[in-house]
């Protein structure tokens, strides 16, 4: 079964040629056909370097992504995962930007919270809000997917993880998307350190209230749990749960809308997960292989070599899930999407090593239980007619626009 190139707005070849020499993963025409320039990339090495944001390398390959994502001690998380650097910059991200050991320390925290019998409490919570959201469309014969589903769905998870009003969502995303997908609009960075300054604050505050007032939940765990025998100071929950609000929001639904769009212009797709159900969790990791979304910074902590490449200390390497996951070493006719890859599940889209995203449970869970409901309750949908979907591009790829589609 053929899936299609991304591309949305084909580029010239001068184009493709002049992006594969000067990457920036932040241009919005690279944005509308990056696989296109990610294969002229592949064509010139393992390793190359790029010009933009004083000068980066980045890998082409899997296996020098894999092995860069893991060795944190020769490319570590600091001074920030994003190029150029914004958001962590000065407060780190926790866990995603501490490095062991004492990375470890967030680790033990979070994790119990996102796994086993915890994770499986919230799928019938996670059932409820997305058949809620179904319900707001199903008879309409077609809805915008951004707008219905898949920007509401994991933001009221978010909100039910932390106990806030389903009222503040809207402003939860707007503070999302101005800290994620702002650079390209206002290079300055100003609406990125304005968001920032007022969501921590917001999370600064509710930690304060839940310090007070108890309550449960993954605040309430956080504030009680010791970890080595120690608590969690406020400052630490509140990075903490900035973390888990930048990733919870914005790569789950930007994982949901790159797998409808895909899925509303390859019907054949569709109807096999309508027909067997059972199919739906590796058809999962074949479209977060198919769209791998992330990339990440890293820093070299010393001169470093990576395919073949000298890596200077200091220098930034950029990690992109989107190129490893194409790379037909591992994945063979990478373009195809087969639900019955398999090896799907080896894809990079949560990166690897010490960093893997805490959250790859619940990012699951999201993403099948949405599957499983829309293909058992909304009909044969396509894409809508004349329908132009964009992209942003950046440091997590989405669809930048709307998915309309009809039924």
């Amino acid at each position: 079964m053929n899936g299609e190139s991304r591309t949305l707005v084909p580029l010239t070849d001068a184009q493709i040629d002049d992006l594969a020499d000067h990457y920036d993963h932040h241009d919005p025409a690279f944005a509308q056909d990056a696989y296109r320039v990610y294969d002229a990339m592949r064509g010139k090495g393992r390793v190359v370097w790029s010009d933009r944001y004083g000068g980066f390398f980045a890998p082409t390959r899997f296996a020098e992504m894999r092995d860069a994502w893991t060795d944190w001690e020769t490319f570590a998380t600091r001074p920030s995962v994003n190029l150029p650097a914004h958001q962590g910059a000065e407060r780190p991200m926790i866990p995603l930007e501490v490095d062991p050991p004492r990375h470890a320390r967030y680790r033990k925290a979070l994790a119990p919270m996102l796994a086993g019998a915890q994770l499986a409490s919230l799928e019938p919570k996670a059932r409820l809000h997305v058949n809620d959201l179904i319900d707001a469309v199903v008879d309409k014969g077609g809805c915008d997917f951004v707008a219905s589903v898949s920007s509401p769905f994991p933001t009221r998870m978010f909100m039910e993880l932390y106990g806030l009003p389903l009222e503040e969502a809207d402003q939860f995303l707007a503070w999302n998307h101005g800290i994620i997908h702002s650079h390209t609009e206002d290079p300055s960075l100003e609406t990125v350190k304005r968001c920032e300054e007022e969501v921590l604050a917001r999370l600064a505050g509710l930690v304060a209230e839940r310090r007070r007032g108890g309550g449960g939940g993954i605040l309430g765990r956080l504030l009680v749990d010791q970890i080595d025998g120690e608590l969690l100071s406020d400052e630490e929950i509140t990075d903490m749960s900035f973390q888990m609000f930048l990733a919870g929001l914005d790569t789950t639904h930007s994982a949901m809308a790159w797998q409808i769009y895909f899925l509303s212009t390859h019907l054949d797709h569709q109807r096999s997960l309508r027909e067997a159900p059972k199919t739906i969790p590796n058809a999962v990791e074949e479209l977060l292989r198919w769209e791998g979304l992330l990339n990440v910074r890293r820093t070299a902590t010393k001169d470093a070599e990576i395919g073949g490449v000298t890596v200077p200390k200091g220098c930034p390497v950029l990690l992109s899930a989107r190129i490893a996951n194409h790379d037909p070493e591992v994945f063979p006719d990478p373009e195809l999407v087969d639900f019955e890859r398999p090896n799907a599940h080896r894809h990079l889209a949560f990166g690897s090593g010490v960093h893997r995203c805490i959250g790859v449970g619940l990012a699951r869970l999201e993403l099948r239980v949405l599957h499983e409901e829309w293909h058992r309750r909304i009909p044969e949908y396509t894409l809508a007619p004349g329908a132009k979907i964009a992209a942003w591009g950046g440091n997590l790829a989405g669809i930048a626009t709307e998915v309309p589609v009809r039924w």
